[in-house]
């Protein structure tokens, strides 16, 4: 289970399927993952996909998320593990209604202080302006709801690309967190 305003905090660990004197055994690469942090194609292709989808969606259609790599990925012995934190991202009602949340509270915060305590109206910005935030982009405002998880890994194996191995899903619980202004009065 985790609140909505925070990241999903995943740690993948790749074992490897084989014993190590079986013949069909070949070495796990390190995992390069498909993250917002590292730079697209100077990697190469990633070997790490994350995959999440809503719960009983008949079309099992994967949502659009960010991940951000945050540490891991180191190869040992019986194979790799890298640590994860996933978001849902692009716009949604949900994101909307948290990010329009907290731009109430911090130009209620910002117009108290420059006013002397005055309120002055600002006009509201659009759902599209809020979005296009650049603090935007940093805030955590998961759909609360049931999902599941899958990773994807895929890699070269003899020179060859082989078929990708998904885990079993993993179910996230994801229950709303409110924000609230703390101090700040309507």
């Amino acid at each position: 289970m985790f609140p909505s305003n925070e990241d999903i905090r995943v740690q993948v660990k790749l074992r490897h399927p084989y014993p190590y004197e079986d013949p069909q055994r070949y070495p796990i690469e390190e995992l390069s993952v498909a993250a917002e942090d590292m730079y697209k194609g100077l990697l190469g292709r990633p070997t790490l996909e994350l995959l999440l989808y809503r719960v009983g969606d008949p079309e099992r259609k994967a949502l659009p998320i960010i991940l951000t790599s945050s540490g891991g990925g180191g190869v040992y012995e019986a194979g790799s593990d890298s640590s994860l934190d996933v978001r849902l991202a692009g716009p949604s009602e949900y994101r909307t209604h948290v990010l329009r949340e907290m731009w109430n509270c911090l130009s209620l915060a910002l117009r108290e202080r420059s006013t002397g305590g005055v309120p002055t109206p600002l006009p509201p910005p659009t759902d599209e302006q809020l979005d296009a935030l650049p603090l935007a982009a940093m805030i955590s405002s998961n759909p609360p709801g049931e999902y599941e998880l899958v990773a994807r890994y895929q890699a070269l194996a003899a020179g060859f690309w082989h078929e990708p191995i998904f885990s079993a899903p993993l179910k996230v619980r994801i229950v709303e967190k409110t924000i609230g202004c703390g101090a700040a009065k309507p």
